[in-house]
């Protein structure tokens, strides 16, 4: 209850996103322009077909809202730059200020979820080159790097002391 009296914009989006409600989730990033807030949400779904029922992981969703309207789609899709509308038969651009604003705000929650700048980059370094080796591997159309303004973001903060 206190982190929705501290964070109350954020404890109403399942109240305005439907189909999230009941949901747990976390924010993972976060940026507002206007009158938009634009989240990146992390969380599991439920799988009642499992044998015991499962919580899967949904790999990270994408919520854009407006007033009392909710847009969802995939983190991928946000961050991508072209956000689908009219039920995805087409896309306007998400301004570059938003996707600065969670990239900023992405790194910022990580470094504090694991214990610090020093930390972190060490997790991060390692994911990067993870993730680096292994796209490396694929045909290049399946590869699939970072958003351009993520891995900027990401290369600028392991560059820094």
């Amino acid at each position: 209850m206190k982190i929705c009296q501290q964070y109350k914009k954020h404890c109403f989006i399942g109240q305005r996103c439907q189909e999230l409600s009941g949901r747990k989730l976390w924010v993972f990033a976060h940026s507002a322009s206007a009158g938009r807030d634009y989240y990146i949400l992390n969380g599991y779904l439920r799988n009642p077909g499992a044998n015991p029922p499962t919580n899967e992981s949904d790999f990270g969703l994408g919520i854009i809202l407006e007033g009392m309207n909710c847009s969802v789609m995939t983190a991928d899709e946000l961050m991508s730059g072209e956000i689908p509308v009219d039920g995805g038969k087409t896309t306007e651009h998400t301004p570059l200020t938003v996707l600065a604003g969670l990239s900023s705000d992405a790194l910022h929650r990580m470094t504090v979820a694991f214990g610090g700048r020093e930390k972190f980059k060490v997790q991060l370094s390692r994911a990067v080159a993870d993730h680096d080796a292994y796209e490396a591997k694929l045909p290049p159309a399946l590869r699939s790097d970072y958003p351009p303004v993520l891995r900027k973001y990401i290369e600028d903060f392991l560059k820094q002391p």
